[in-house]
């Protein structure tokens, strides 16, 4: 008797489990939109979006006996890295968003970088925005007549600030 009860409330938890949780996890990484200066590049890899803060030990006379204490110093950098960037025949903006990258690297420019993690569907789930982003490498292909290769091999941006909206 005792597992027929079993066996019988074991599918509505299931059920309720699959209900809640399934639609939404797990949200796949492989479908996201890099926007700079409004325009939607295309990259395979987005790779650097971390905040990480200094370590502060703080010791004084009483550390022997009360033992030290850490504490969380000034944010580091954010190193953001946009890998095999690909521009989009007719897409509307990439030669303008191309050009501010260059007009930015130049004169060093700070712009804000959107990366938002998109469902199947196409609707941003999770939005990053990288503040203050100064490019600090553009990496283009070798030009060959047989290679099929990306417009942009690796873009390098060092930001003061990442907020995850």
């Amino acid at each position: 008797m005792d597992g027929c009860l079993h066996r019988t409330a074991q599918p509505k938890i299931v059920n309720r489990f699959h209900r809640q949780f399934i639609p939404v996890y797990p949200i796949p990484i492989y479908n996201y939109r890099v926007i700079i200066g409004g325009a939607v590049l295309a990259f395979t890899e987005v790779s650097g979006l971390a905040v990480q803060h200094e370590e502060v030990v703080y010791r004084d006379g009483m550390s022997f006996l009360l033992d030290y204490s850490i504490t969380r110093g000034f944010a580091k950098p954010i190193n953001l890295t946009l890998r095999s960037g690909m521009v989009v025949k007719g897409e509307q903006g990439t030669d303008k968003a191309l050009k501010s990258l260059n007009e930015a690297f130049k004169n060093l420019d700070k712009q804000d970088i959107d990366i938002h993690l998109c469902d199947a569907e196409g609707v941003a789930l999770i939005r990053w925005k990288v503040i203050g982003a100064v490019p600090m490498k553009i990496d283009y292909p070798n030009m060959s007549a047989d290679s099929n290769d990306v417009a942009i091999q690796t873009l390098e941006f060092t930001a003061r600030k990442l907020i995850q909206e």
